[in-house]
């Protein structure tokens, strides 16, 4: 859960393809958005703000994994773009490790 300057919780969620290939990130709450983040490709995605929603170009940058039996990381890195100039990089790391 994350709060971003507001008391209304929302909720991130990853689906990841069996594959590896390819992340949605989603987002629900007061305001939602489906991001789909796949390697060299581009996708347009709607990113839900208190304004209405925003169609944003989401191209993936990298996706990639390291693990094991036991613990390992899953990065991914995608630029968006609105009516076709960057906005932003961003870059994700999830580090993880089961537990008994």
């Amino acid at each position: 859960e994350e709060l971003e300057n507001s008391t209304m919780p929302i909720r991130a969620r990853l689906n990841i393809a069996k594959d590896e290939s390819k992340v949605e990130m989603i987002k629900s709450g007061p305001y939602s958005s489906c991001l789909i983040i796949e390697k060299s490709k581009r996708h347009l995605c709607n990113y839900g703000t208190e304004y209405g929603d925003m169609l944003m170009g989401i191209f993936g940058r990298e996706v990639e994994n390291a693990y094991n039996d036991n613990e390992g990381t899953f990065k991914f890195s995608y630029d968006i773009d609105i009516n076709g100039a960057i906005s932003s990089q961003n870059d994700v790391t999830i580090e993880f490790r089961l537990t008994e």
